[in-house]
């Protein structure tokens, strides 16, 4: 497997997260808990830019992971799942209390 392929597969699946057998979407979702922390430190606007970049990131990562894995959607993708995680909270105050 070359350099690229086994970068776009950890990220596309969480950091392997998503290779967990059971409830990979769950464990994929408690990878983006950190970056919401992040983001939620910066002004509102800075926010949003980077959820719209991890977003469009996150749909070409997704895309090529699933040609690299031959499958449409497969459970181990849980970029998605992150990405989504940070649509919900951007905004949010998150300070981890």
């Amino acid at each position: 497997m070359k350099f690229r392929e086994r970068a776009v597969l950890i990220l596309a699946t969480g950091f392997f997260s998503g290779t967990i057998p059971f409830a990979p979407g769950t464990f994929g979702t408690l990878i983006g808990l950190p970056i919401c922390f992040l983001f939620a430190r910066f002004h509102l606007g800075l926010s949003v830019v980077c959820v719209l970049l991890f977003i469009i990131i996150a749909i070409g990562v997704a895309s090529a992971a699933e040609k690299i894995l031959k499958q449409k959607d497969p459970a181990k993708i849980v970029i998605d799942e992150i990405a989504g995680l940070l649509v919900t909270f951007v905004g949010l105050p998150f300070n981890g209390l």
